[in-house]
């Protein structure tokens, strides 16, 4: 029994390590999956501020024709990268293309998802 109550413990503890907290763009299902566990350890208002910020960069952070093709460029962009810096990244590219935006500000009204 003893045996069993430890290695529960070491699956739980392996379990909860393999969250992310950068993003891994190996492919398209890495980069889904890494953006959701780094959204997943948020506080909600900052899991909104974070989805604005994804969605800013790949609408007017990169350069590609079709959703498919800006999740690829999106990734390379942002590969690597952890939630404070991606919302940097969001701050410039919202400046640059004169976007009232910034990642310290209230949420946005509107919807804003990179995958839908």
């Amino acid at each position: 029994m003893k045996k069993l109550s430890y290695l529960l413990m070491f699956s739980l503890l392996l379990f909860t390590a393999c969250k992310k907290d950068q993003v891994d763009a190996t492919n398209t299902k890495t980069l889904q999956s890494s953006i959701n566990d780094m959204t997943s350890s948020l506080p909600t208002i900052k899991q909104i501020k974070f989805n604005e910020a994804l969605y800013i960069l790949k609408t007017f952070g990169v350069e590609a024709d079709g959703d498919v093709a800006e999740l690829k460029a999106l990734g390379k962009l942002i590969n690597g990268k952890k939630v404070p810096e991606i919302l940097a990244m969001a701050d410039e590219v919202a400046q640059k293309n004169g976007i009232e935006w910034a990642s310290n500000a209230p949420p946005s009204l509107g919807e804003m998802n990179i995958f839908g």
